[in-house]
């Protein structure tokens, strides 16, 4: 059965003193009627009685519609109206309850991963739906003592009463599968994962303040696995304050000059060249962000990229990165480059601003529209299609390029090819790297190569690593391969004279 929102439900009937007046009268009344009835009493007592009566009973109905009307704020007052589950308040009196009384708890804190992009993509209506499925479910697992609630967004809570950290870590996987398995939106099978933390007492102290941040502290540990249940230790304290440092000084360095020497360091761009592999010469040019730390050096996208999409930064980022390729391309053009390509993320995709920043950026530093290629990958566009194909359209109309980049690891539909407004296609690295090994491999590349020219596309190879890989993808058609065997990233000045050299060399051929 589903549990009460909170214990403070279960003593949310009125004080019984507030009924005993008209109920102890009624009894008095009643005995003066009979006596009346047997032995007679004079008219005027008979009189006052029955109004006596009348009042007592009028009273008693105005106080059970109070108290009726009571019980029902009282509720409503710790409910969640979308789920029916309970709120926050309802959570935090629960904690501070079973924080007094010594009674073994565990706190399990949810977090829906990108549920947002569901909201945006599919309305709000669905994103309603989703969650009244979540709570359900949430219900299903939760035990007749137990508390389960919404916070607020795609954040539940539940308290397990009179289990430790390893019973409740059990739980919250079961929760977790639940949560993962499929939803129905209209007909239509959306997956989500999720971030469970879990904490209990009195392992980890009665305070609920500290409890409700050690569960959090392990969402965020969760999060940063791409998921998963996540029971905390003191461990994750600092963990998270270091990333709450890195978080503070990607603000700083996202806002510094290029080469900033603060104790932040500043985003920088560097550039890798795709080359066309029949001639050898340049075709183009990757825009690639990186964080040079004055004390970590340059640190890795994969470890600051994530922290900018999860506190907005990836639109600045983007604004970035493009207004330094768009200052560029005309020292990269002059040794025959022809464009550079700029990633774009779902959120910058999203943002609103990415057309008016694009076309500002290109008239700022009189670069021809051709010259920039945008790129994004399958799976960020389908989270949002209907805006993916809006905001391309404008953008392929000021003549931009679009390429979809990771070709072949996310949502591969030839729909898509035909509603997009493609001109390029990125063959994701795993195939090359299996390509002189693998048949099928080979076999799935030379299909996509016929595919993509026979629809007009230009495909380009990343992660080429070597010569006999570039060897196979040359006999197989690839216009454009890119890897650490030509060049790695490299930074402008640097490439620039790459460049140089190697032109020279063509040329000496």
């Amino acid at each position: 059965g589903a549990p009460q929102p909170a214990a403070a439900l279960r003593r949310a009937e009125p004080p019984a003193a507030v009924v005993l007046g008209p109920l102890a009268g009624a009894p008095v009344g009643m005995g003066l009627l009979w006596l009346d009835h047997t032995d007679g009493l004079p008219t005027a007592a008979t009189l006052a009685t029955l109004l006596a009566l009348t009042l007592a009973f009028a009273k008693l109905g105005t106080l059970l519609g109070a108290v009726r009307l009571l019980d029902s704020t009282r509720r409503a007052a710790v409910t969640d109206p979308l789920t029916a589950l309970g709120n926050r308040h309802a959570l935090t009196h629960r904690l501070e309850e079973l924080s007094t009384d010594g009674r073994p708890f565990a706190l399990v804190l949810v977090d829906l991963n990108r549920f947002k992009e569901v909201n945006d993509s599919l309305g709000q209506h669905a994103g309603d739906d989703l969650l009244r499925q979540a709570g359900d479910r949430l219900r299903s697992v939760a035990g007749p003592a137990d508390v389960a609630v919404r916070q607020g967004g795609d954040e539940f809570a539940l308290v397990v009463t009179g289990v430790g950290l390893d019973d409740a870590a059990g739980r919250a996987r079961r929760l977790l599968r639940a949560l993962e398995d499929p939803y129905d939106l209209g007909g239509r099978p959306v997956r989500l994962h999720a971030s469970i933390g879990v904490t209990a007492a009195p392992a980890q102290g009665h305070d609920p303040d500290a409890l409700l941040r050690q569960a959090d502290a392990a969402v965020h540990e969760a999060k940063g696995r791409g998921g998963g249940v996540v029971a905390y230790g003191p461990h994750l304290d600092g963990e998270r304050a270091r990333t709450a440092q890195l978080v503070a000084q990607l603000l700083d360095a996202v806002a510094a000059p290029a080469r900033g020497t603060g104790p932040a360091g500043s985003v920088v761009v560097h550039y890798q060249p795709q080359l066309d592999p029949v001639t050898g010469a340049c075709a183009g040019v990757e825009a690639l962000v990186r964080w040079q730390h004055p004390e970590r050096g340059l640190v890795p996208p994969g470890l600051f990229l994530p922290l900018a999409e999860e506190h907005g930064l990836m639109p600045a980022l983007t604004e970035r990165v493009l207004d330094d390729a768009l200052a560029r391309i005309g020292d990269f053009a002059a040794h025959g480059c022809e464009r550079v390509s700029v990633n774009i993320s779902a959120t910058a995709l999203r943002d609103g601003r990415l057309v008016d920043v694009v076309t500002a950026g290109l008239a700022r530093h009189r670069v021809p529209p051709q010259a920039l290629v945008l790129e994004i990958t399958e799976t960020e566009l389908i989270e949002d299609l209907a805006t993916g194909q809006r905001v391309l359209g404008e953008l392929v109309e000021l003549g931009v390029g679009v390429s979809i980049d990771d070709y072949g690891t996310g949502y591969s539909c030839l729909a898509h090819l035909r509603d997009l407004p493609v001109d390029e296609l990125k063959l994701d690295r795993s195939f090359t790297a299996d390509l002189t090994a693998d048949a099928r491999t080979r076999a799935i590349v030379r299909t996509t190569v016929d595919m993509a020219h026979s629809l007009g596309l230009r495909l380009v190879a990343e992660g080429v690593e070597d010569a006999a890989t570039l060897e196979l993808l040359r006999r197989l058609g690839v216009d454009h391969t890119q890897g650490y065997f030509h060049s790695r990233p490299l930074p402008a000045e640097e490439l620039d004279a790459w460049l140089g050299s190697r032109a020279g060399a063509l040329a000496g051929r």
